[in-house]
């Protein structure tokens, strides 16, 4: 899953508002429907009903941001609720301390890395304390990374099978054709596991919509 770098400028968005619900459908739009914290699309999670407006600076801490554009994000209930109106200090911009980077400033995806099992891992003291506050590696987010390798390696697979068929039939000698031959295989098991895979990968389940510790 790759986060969604956020650009407000070039948002379109309605001059003024009497609440910032209002502002729901452009900041679904900037997000490309997807969680500015987990980077979720909103799809696996049954559709937009499923995501809240997330004040990047709490609210209940500054309240004159409350309709503010420029403090506002989608995100994922889930993400939502964990983050709350937790403000532990101002962002550096070396991501030092304990913080939430601004999405609008910050690539996250520079903040992370997913390791070949789907867990992520913060390279910073600012993104190491998102996963903790966050639960970002929750079990269901786990999976989700997981299928997308799988999907992506499936992908790949299947754009190189035709071509890998053909060289393996143009080739006289028996061990270069031996040799094609065991990659198409290969490449055939990785689709074979992919389909397996698919079926076994839970989703979204209230149980492990919860803090571990």
């Amino acid at each position: 899953m790759k986060w969604t770098i956020i650009d407000k400028n070039s948002t379109k968005r309605p001059a003024t508002v009497s609440e910032y619900g209002k502002y729901r459908p452009e900041l679904r739009l900037e997000a490309k429907e997807k969680c500015v914290y987990c980077a979720i699309h909103e799809n696996s999670l049954g559709g937009s009903d499923s995501f809240h407006i997330e004040h990047y600076k709490p609210k209940s801490k500054f309240s004159k941001l409350e309709k503010e554009f420029e403090n506002l994000f989608y995100a994922c209930a889930i993400c939502n609720r964990f983050k709350s109106n937790d403000w532990p200090k101002e962002p550096k911009s070396d991501h030092s301390i304990p913080s939430y980077p601004d999405p609008k400033l910050v690539n996250y995806n520079n903040l992370f890395e997913v390791d070949e099992n789907g867990v992520l891992h913060g390279k910073y003291t600012a993104s190491k304390y998102m996963i903790e506050k966050i639960v970002l590696n929750r079990p269901q987010l786990i999976n989700e990374r997981k299928e997308r390798k799988l999907r992506n390696r499936l992908n790949k697979a299947i754009e190189i099978l035709p071509e890998l068929a053909s060289k393996v039939l143009a080739f006289d000698r028996s061990d270069e054709r031996d040799f094609l031959l065991n990659e198409y295989m290969l490449l055939t098991a990785e689709i074979v596991s992919f389909q397996n895979n698919e079926n076994t990968i839970s989703k979204y389940r209230p149980s492990e919509i919860k803090r571990t510790k």
